[in-house]
């Protein structure tokens, strides 16, 4: 997966693998936990929301690298 997230990242799609990794977790909070404390789903939720723009961004990097190289 680091080889993956690598080439991502040296393709310009992804601006650093740490990202990707984080959007991973914010994921897997949202998707894989099921907390009982509603302020813990609150702030999954507003993880998730502040996360938006990376993911946009790695988005319309991989649509551009599409665009270019296919």
């Amino acid at each position: 997966m680091l080889d993956v997230l690598n080439l991502l990242e040296k393709l310009k799609i992804i601006e650093k693998t740490e990202d990707w990794e984080k959007l991973r977790e914010i994921r897997n909070a949202l998707s894989h936990e099921y907390p009982f404390d509603i302020e813990e789903r609150i702030a999954n939720i507003q993880m998730a929301l502040q996360s938006y723009q990376t993911l946009k961004t790695i988005y319309q990097n991989l649509k551009r690298f599409c665009k270019i190289d296919f």
